[in-house]
């Protein structure tokens, strides 16, 4: 009679506790109809698995899983893709300007070196340049002579020699790839003085240097040319 009894007890905690337990075990769907009517169904529709739809479960109707449609994966899809992309240029970004600052605390210990630096640079491009645009005048008086002789045989009634053609075609060209490198040159000048001003900035940034107030730079200027101006006392 005792067992009897142990056993119901057992047999009667074991039933309540399943029913004390949540159940998970249907579900159901939720779409839009053809008519784009909320329709609840324990069966999916093939058109409504291609418009995304709800699974719920259906004893507390509680939303399991949204099943999106294609479009709206893809929309998400691709602004995951591009925020993703985002976070890696930011983290190359980094990285670069880190390299970049690493460069420049090794290469110029102070802001005078990277001046000095800066004006040899300019300095030999623009001889470059100057040297350049001599050597174009010189090719512009050549091909006038050129020309002259040219027009000078014309006049006489003769024709005009192949060879004197054939330089006077070799002095333009000359001229032309004179002119192309003069430009080549002056948007090097131009690239190579706007990197150094970015480059400065950034190493009296990491040096903790104050930029020079312009008014300052130009009084010692004119302390300087004072003080080289005044003759020596004898």
């Amino acid at each position: 009679m005792v067992m009897t009894i142990k056993y119901y007890t057992i047999v009667l905690a074991f039933l309540l506790s399943i029913m004390s337990l949540p159940s998970y075990a249907g579900k159901i769907y939720r779409f839009l109809d053809e008519s784009g009517v909320s329709t609840l169904s324990k069966v999916l529709p093939p058109y409504a698995a291609q418009q995304g739809y709800d699974i719920l479960d259906d004893k507390s109707f509680r939303l399991i899983e949204r099943v999106l449609t294609l479009e709206e994966s893809s929309k998400i899809n691709a602004e995951e893709a591009r925020l993703a992309q985002i976070k890696e240029d930011e983290e190359q970004r980094k990285l670069k300007r880190l390299i970049n600052d690493r460069s420049l605390l090794d290469r110029y210990p102070d802001d005078r070196v990277i001046i000095k630096a800066r004006d040899t640079d300019l300095a030999f491009i623009q001889k470059q340049i100057t040297d350049v645009t001599e050597h174009q005048q010189m090719n512009r008086n050549k091909l006038h002579n050129l020309q002259q002789n040219a027009a000078e045989e014309e006049l006489a009634g003769q024709t005009v020699s192949s060879v004197l053609k054939e330089n006077i075609t070799v002095a333009r060209k000359a001229i032309t790839n004179a002119q192309l490198h003069i430009e080549q040159l002056q948007v090097e000048h131009t690239l190579t003085a706007a990197q150094y001003d970015v480059d400065l900035a950034r190493l009296r940034e990491l040096l903790n240097i104050p930029t020079p107030v312009e008014e300052d730079i130009v009084s010692v200027n004119d302390t300087t040319s004072e003080s080289s101006s005044t003759p020596e006392k004898q």
